[in-house]
């Protein structure tokens, strides 16, 4: 819908006036129409992309997340005495709505204490320009590029004919005759589908196609990619495909060079029942078996060959599995060859979570610069024809393993190189600390200013969460740091586990587009995390200075102070002194410099 406003030269006051005054009702006009939902316009062939203006991407240190693009209503065109149809039916995806954007990071103007931070994306990928994603990676080019993968995290959605003549798309919650994407679901090309890999080129900032993921001619048909993860050894990529179970390999102008097959390759090297790619034509959405609120309808590939998270560290590629010889997620690697960065053949079982930790699937993978490995589990999947609901909140997390060191030589006691570290990471107040969506990154750390030091890479842990600041228990404490309801990025030291960063309050909290958007009891609409932090252009920038810190701090004797008669001594440069309480009948104290 475009409004024209032409511009006259106004010669007189009188003119200028009057001017003013139709302006003013012209605008009461304008702001009413703008409001109102738009009536019978949903783009049924596929929303056009949008003008990005022509211009480097990336602007310094940068945050960059997924997200579901959220819905927007259209008004149907009815007869006059016909009844409309209950709201979702007139929803649609929003090809306007946000599906990355980025954010600076490389200054947060004070430290870490639990407080939101209210600074709007200095960019945003929509809808209309690459439809859902969810996996990101960024390479380490003096102009990084930005990729995204197509993703069904967010749901699958589709449509019918206009049968009742309201002059929308019917929505459809199965399949059947007809029935096609919704638009905004994959992108705006005919050649674009939930085998889509995109590019937003890092010195112009536009997006382009970049790969559709296939294998023996066959395109995913709907469930999916996973992630994607960049070799700066070898300048290459890796895709996971959630549908055929494989794990593809591409150069950058996006050419596939080869692929590895963990459910046949690597289960057979361990002795383990081979798990093969399903044969046939994938999904039929013109099919009644398909049911957008069944995702065992989209065509997964079984759980012992399902890979997701990846990772490149140490020559290998480190990658996720949702269910291994313990019917539980696990973590695999394979050698990289040193000068062409080809699978070398020689799979490793790296870990299995443990029992006592949710199952939920691992999505993203990342290793510290001590040699710390983290996972980042999403929650069990789920449909919604009202677009609420893609994933089982407060059963997801991010966890931490240690190599052993020296290795255990009673190999039977500890089979695998890795020992859970037992001081996760609690993401968010709520859920137990198990509000995490699938996403985390590691960036740089902060000084006593809050600003980034490269000398440091990897010492933040960022994580993609829900409802990350709602605790009624602790809402004196949260509100006055802004709003509670944030669905978007945590960032915490990566060195403080739960056992002392428990309940979260050491950590940055920053919402996917604006805080304090409206929620509405959604879940699963975050996805993926990835900081441009000391590679590349944010890397180029000088090392920050940090400041004189302030002396530490005797302990305060008082035992009313910190019950317990311990307490966490957190140096802030905050005024004025507060203990906040945590979970364990403590406290957490800061003390102002």
């Amino acid at each position: 819908m475009w409004y024209f406003i032409r511009v006259f030269r106004l010669e007189t006051a009188c003119q200028m006036k009057t001017f003013s005054s139709l302006l003013t009702i012209a605008t009461g006009f304008l702001a009413l129409a703008v409001s109102l939902p738009d009536q019978g316009r949903a783009e049924e062939a596929g929303p056009t992309p949008s003008v990005r203006q022509i211009k480097p991407l990336f602007e310094g240190a940068t945050a960059v997340t997924t997200g579901f693009s959220g819905p927007k209503r259209y008004r149907p065109v009815l007869a006059k005495d016909e009844r409309p149809l209950p709201d979702p039916a007139y929803s649609f995806i929003d090809p306007d709505g946000v599906v990355a954007s980025l954010t600076r990071v490389s200054d947060m103007k004070r430290v870490p204490d639990g407080s939101v931070l209210e600074r709007a994306p200095y960019d945003r990928i929509l809808a209309r320009d690459t439809g859902q994603v969810f996996g990101i990676a960024i390479n380490d080019r003096p102009r990084p590029d930005l990729y995204l993968t197509a993703t069904s995290a967010f749901g699958l959605q589709i449509v019918g004919p206009d049968a009742d003549g309201d002059h929308l798309p019917d929505r459809l919650r199965r399949g059947g005759p007809g029935a096609r994407w919704m638009a905004g679901q994959w992108g705006p090309y005919p050649d674009a589908g939930p085998g889509s890999v995109w590019k937003v080129d890092g010195l112009s900032g536009q997006v382009s196609l970049l790969a559709n993921i296939s294998h023996d001619g066959r395109t995913n048909s709907g469930a999916g990619l996973g992630n994607i993860a960049y070799d700066r050894v070898h300048e290459q990529l890796f895709v996971s495909d959630l549908e055929s179970g494989l794990i593809h390999r591409l150069d950058m102008q996006g050419r596939d060079l080869g692929q590895w097959d963990h459910g046949l390759s690597a289960r057979t090297a361990e002795d383990l029942t081979p798990t093969l790619r399903k044969v046939g034509p994938g999904i039929d959405i013109n099919s009644p078996d398909f049911d957008i609120e069944d995702p065992q309808t989209w065509g997964f590939a079984p759980p012992e060959r399902r890979v997701w998270g990846l990772v490149v560290h140490d020559g290998r590629l480190y990658y996720s599995v949702a269910e291994g010889r313990e019917k539980r997620p696990e973590v695999w690697s394979v050698g990289l060859a040193r000068k062409t960065g080809a699978f070398l053949g020689d799979p490793r079982w790296e870990l299995t979570l443990p029992a006592h930790v949710p199952g939920a699937e691992i999505s993203d993978l990342a290793f510290t610069a001590t040699g710390a490995m983290l996972v980042a589990q999403r929650g069990q999947r789920m449909g919604s024809f009202d677009y609420r609901r893609f994933a089982r909140d407060g059963q997801a997390g991010v966890l931490r393993f240690l190599r052993e060191d020296p290795e255990d030589p009673a190999a039977s006691l500890t089979p695998s190189d890795w020992i859970w570290a037992r001081d996760d990471y609690d993401i968010g107040f709520a859920h137990g600390g198990l509000g995490a969506t699938g996403g985390l990154a590691l960036g740089p750390g902060y000084d006593g200013r809050g600003r980034a030091d490269f000398r440091a890479c990897k010492d933040t842990l960022w994580t993609t969460g829900e409802d990350l600041r709602n605790r009624s228990d602790l809402r004196n404490y949260l509100e006055p740091g802004g709003p509670l309801d944030i669905d978007g990025l945590q960032a915490q030291p990566v060195a403080l586990g739960r056992a002392h960063n428990s309940p979260p309050w050491v950590s940055y909290f920053l919402d996917h587009v604006q805080a304090g958007a409206p929620i509405d009891q959604v879940s699963g609409h975050m996805g993926d995390v990835e900081v441009l932090g000391c590679h590349g252009g944010g890397g180029g920038a000088p090392a920050a200075i940090a400041p004189k810190l302030a002396e530490l701090a005797e302990l305060p004797k008082s035992p009313d102070l910190c019950p317990g008669g311990s307490c966490i001594l957190i140096l802030c440069l905050i005024n004025p002194s507060l203990c906040l309480p945590d979970e364990n009948d403590g406290a957490q104290c800061t003390v102002s410099s």
